[in-house]
């Protein structure tokens, strides 16, 4: 249990009436044991409000309050160990790094939820990217009521922005002849291109298109994944095999340029 009282000055005119006395502009003490250790230091203020809260936060989180910082390098060092991707994990450090400039000198418990507002109301994004960081922001203060830092998340009470989901459609032929087109004659263009670059842009459009393919997944493609008119790759999700039959155009793009296929042999 502690307690907090006046230390008089010799100067103040309530001096005699002890410690018991708050009605003056002395500074504030405070006594008593905290979490079985004793305690008996100078709060550094003189508002009495001000310093039952400061000791309310003590005996809920120790004497020492978890700051917005802290709490982000630990979450990171969580996120890290989830084994997340680089982009995830990137995704991830923005959300961080800008909480940090904004409130990251605060106690965790002291954020509220206009503070969170504030920092949105900041964001120059699309609306579907600003549902995106504000489901890791909520993520954050999640894991720190998880933590026990604080009780409710503060962030569940910003709304999401309105976003409205346009449907991704495959291009239509004649996009397709002009993207082919673009990536054949590159190199009237663009010159100083290597020889080589239009060899390979054919066979990365062609993986992309017929066997469905990310770009960072068909930027890693391997020679091994192509076999007998068929490529080669792993569910993302229940990590199945999958063999995915791909025209002959295709077989003979990668063929040509496996050897040099973005360094692998």
């Amino acid at each position: 249990m502690l307690t907090v009282f006046r230390r008089h000055f010799k100067s103040c005119k309530f001096a005699a009436k002890g410690r018991k006395h708050r009605h003056c502009n002395c500074p504030l003490t405070v006594e008593g044991k905290l979490h079985g250790a004793m305690v008996r230091q100078s709060l550094d203020l003189r508002n009495w409000e001000a310093a039952q809260k400061l000791v309310r936060d003590w005996e809920v989180q120790g004497k020492k309050p978890v700051l917005v910082n802290d709490a982000a390098d630990r979450f990171m060092t969580d996120r890290k160990s989830a084994n997340l991707g680089a982009a995830q994990i990137g995704k991830y450090q923005k959300v961080v790094d800008e909480l940090k400039d904004a409130v990251g000198t605060l106690p965790v418990r002291n954020v509220t939820v206009d503070d969170i507002r504030l920092i949105k109301e900041g964001w120059k994004l699309a609306p579907l990217t600003a549902q995106k960081r504000l489901e890791r922001v909520r993520k954050f203060f999640a894991f720190c009521v998880d933590s026990e830092w604080l009780d409710r998340n503060p962030a569940n009470r910003v709304k999401l922005p309105p976003a409205k989901y346009m449907p991704t459609l495959p291009f239509t032929d004649g996009e397709m002849e002009k993207i082919l087109w673009a990536a054949e004659f590159i190199r009237e263009a663009h010159p100083k291109i290597p020889e080589k670059t239009p060899a390979k842009l054919l066979a990365l459009i062609l993986l992309m298109r017929y066997a469905g393919l990310r770009i960072s997944d068909a930027c890693m493609f391997r020679p091994a994944q192509l076999n007998d008119g068929k490529v080669f790759l792993r569910q993302e999700k229940t990590k199945q095999p999958v063999w995915v039959p791909v025209p002959p155009k295709v077989v003979t793009a990668v063929e040509l340029t496996c050897p040099l296929f973005l360094n692998h042999s």
